[in-house]
């Protein structure tokens, strides 16, 4: 079990890893930093929620609470307790858990101690789901819909979802509902409903009806009758209608033999007159296609010299990533996230953001956004070195038009004058405000 606060301390204006407050395995991989979306209604501060996270082989559970930071501006404050995948089937409370990790909080922080050893490293990286995330509201009051019942680890939960919010029923669509202020809150669904399975569809096995075996002389016992009774009454009407010799053969039934009668198809011959009229006809618009055809003129095909198509190597290309000879892609979001989108995001917005897109990015993309991962990496560790930021910019092949890399050839240009690579929460500033501390 780990215990975690992530957020806004008392006397801080930025979301930081509060407890504990050096991470030297990992910890925050463990924690989602966009919780909040940007301009929260005032009226939701002092609001709180739950959370149920996977990430890897952990589940995160979470109580998040709305606050003001030391500039009266809205962020959230987490209070977490992780558990692996054995610990989660075991017979934790973790409201109660969460409920003491707050307490000792507000008592005094410097008193929190882990209570189970951590792990050498926590690593999740290269996890990939595509389960959604939901927000659900429990009501207390109500026996089945209780928050006790459901927020506990259940392996439905972890099939289904990535990660699962539960809110007050009695705050629902208020001034004061948290739902309103998160980032990636999902769709909403009833709490009684996110226990189901997942049941696999399975067509219906439909069983072919019993066939009937017939008897290749006289049919079934039902067929023979039925002719027989159709033949009783043609006589019958016959009889009245004076008709009797007609009646003998009835859908190619003898009455005499009980045999089956194959007659001869009839055989209509053809009206010469309709055939020589469409024959007429056809000539015509034979011969009057051939002439309409041969009255146009044939002009053989030629090409300019503007026409003709340039080699791949001389098409111009345009402003982006500049590769000879290949036209750039439209510009995405994950592109515009890696040249103009990280400049005001602070070094753990940037890594939450990464593993956000990285569920969706393909091919090169993807390959971008691990290299700026790999980069965050060299750049959190204290002091920085420099033979790692060298060896990352041989090594790799990197697009000088990301804000990151502009970064990385500043360090290495200017490794000379900078007078600290040892900064007190790096992980919470911008590019542009370490790059100020560095010239200090």
């Amino acid at each position: 079990m780990i215990k975690i606060i992530y957020g806004v301390a008392d006397n801080s204006s930025t979301c930081e890893l509060i407890f504990p407050k050096q991470d030297t395995v990992g910890i925050t991989h463990l924690v989602n930093q966009s919780i909040i979306g940007n301009d929260i209604p005032e009226s939701i501060v002092g609001s709180h929620c739950y959370s149920i996270r996977f990430v890897g082989e952990f589940s995160v559970f979470s109580k998040i609470h709305i606050v003001y930071d030391c500039l009266k501006r809205r962020g959230y404050r987490a209070f977490m307790i992780a558990l692996n995948k054995v610990e989660a089937t075991q017979d934790y409370d973790v409201l109660q858990k969460i409920s003491e990790l707050e307490d000792e909080y507000k008592k005094n922080e410097e008193n929190i101690k882990q209570e189970d050893e951590i792990p050498e490293i926590i690593e999740i990286d290269n996890i990939k789901t595509k389960n959604e995330t939901i927000t659900t509201y429990y009501n207390d009051d109500e026996d089945k819909c209780k928050l006790e019942d459901y927020f506990k680890f259940n392996e439905n939960y972890k099939e289904k979802y990535e990660t699962i919010y539960f809110i007050n029923e009695n705050l629902k669509n208020k001034p004061k509902d948290p739902y309103k202020a998160l980032k990636y809150a999902g769709k909403v669904v009833g709490i009684e409903s996110i226990t189901k399975r997942i049941t696999p569809f399975n067509p219906p096995i439909i069983t072919p009806p019993e066939t009937i075996k017939t008897d290749p002389q006289s049919g079934t016992k039902n067929e023979k009758w039925e002719k027989w009774k159709l033949v009783i009454i043609g006589i019958i009407i016959g009889l009245i209608l004076g008709l009797i010799p007609t009646v003998f053969i009835y859908d190619n039934f003898n009455l005499f033999t009980g045999k089956k009668t194959v007659m001869p198809p009839i055989v209509k011959e053809p009206d010469d007159t309709i055939l020589q009229e469409g024959t007429v006809a056809l000539d015509e618009v034979i011969e009057t296609q051939n002439t309409t055809t041969s009255e146009i003129p044939v002009t053989p095909s030629k090409k300019t010299e503007e026409q003709k198509v340039k080699p791949i190597e001389e098409m111009p290309v345009d402003s982006g990533r500049k590769y000879p000879g290949t036209k750039p892609n439209t510009t995405s979001n994950v592109q515009n996230f890696l040249q103009e989108g990280c400049l005001k995001m602070t070094l753990n917005e940037i890594d939450a953001e990464i593993r956000e897109l990285k569920k969706t990015a393909k091919g090169n993309d993807k390959t971008e956004l691990n290299l700026f991962g790999n980069f965050l990496e060299i750049l959190k560790k204290k002091p920085v070195d420099k033979t790692k930021l060298d060896n990352f910019k041989n090594t790799n092949k990197l697009n000088p038009n990301y804000e990151y890399v502009k970064f990385l050839d500043y360090l290495i240009d200017n490794w000379s004058t900078i007078s600290t690579t040892n900064i007190k929460g790096i992980t919470n500033m911008t590019f542009e405000r370490i790059e100020e501390m560095y010239g200090k």
